[in-house]
């Protein structure tokens, strides 16, 4: 039973959260965990009509999950600086070693790459939602 109602609600957040993106990527943005966390409870109040017990075992699965992951999102924001920083560094040196003609080609390359990435998620998100 436990398992079930872990499962609805999982798949609940997921589908929340997935219309709220959306919506709008900024939007909760600037909550804290803890708030989140109440926002997260009022709608799994509102759709599910959860009993009271339930709430109360879910306010600290919720708060702890939600700290969780705004602490992988800092660490995240910290480790994509540092690669855009390496980044930098290396076209920088790029530059000292190939011609104008092969950075121009190199360019193309990589607006090419991230097209075919874009269409390849895309694909991906439409399987998805299938």
């Amino acid at each position: 039973m436990k398992k079930l109602v872990f499962m609805m609600i999982l798949g609940l957040g997921l589908s929340l959260n997935a219309n709220a993106q959306d919506k709008g990527r900024d939007r909760g943005a600037d909550l804290s965990p803890e708030e989140r966390a109440k926002k997260q409870i009022q709608k799994l109040r509102d759709h599910l009509s959860l009993s009271d017990d339930q709430i109360l075992e879910l306010e600290p699965l919720l708060r702890a999950h939600h700290q969780e992951m705004f602490q992988l999102r800092e660490k995240t924001k910290v480790e994509r600086k540092a690669m855009k920083a390496e980044m930098t560094k290396l076209k920088s040196e790029l530059k000292k070693v190939l011609s104008k003609e092969q950075i121009e080609k190199m360019k193309a390359l990589r607006k090419e790459h991230r097209k075919r990435m874009r269409d390849h998620h895309r694909r991906m998100e439409e399987v998805q939602e299938d």
